[in-house]
């Protein structure tokens, strides 16, 4: 198991070297069938995966990172919360 803190670490490194420069973002949900390898034996038993991919992209629209989630469907849950942004 991973400890809180170096969960909390693992985070503001993202934070701080990918989200904060990043420009924008696309993320896309889909169901996946696909079985990593480095999944818990709980999401290999699942018949179907919900895949989470995020890339994010500098201002001049470079593609720096891609992160991929896949999640259990049982323990899923989406809220969005919208916020409008000047300029639009």
């Amino acid at each position: 198991m991973v400890s809180t803190s170096r969960m909390q670490r693992l985070s503001r490194n993202l934070w701080t070297t990918r989200y904060t420069p990043s420009a924008r973002a696309i993320t896309h949900l889909t169901i996946s069938n696909r079985k990593e390898f480095a999944l818990t034996p709980e999401q290999i038993a699942a018949p179907s995966l919900i895949l989470l991919s995020e890339t994010l992209f500098t201002d001049d629209g470079k593609a720096v990172a891609q992160n991929k989630y896949y999640m259990d469907p049982a323990y899923f849950d989406l809220v969005v919360h919208g916020r409008r942004s000047l300029g639009i």
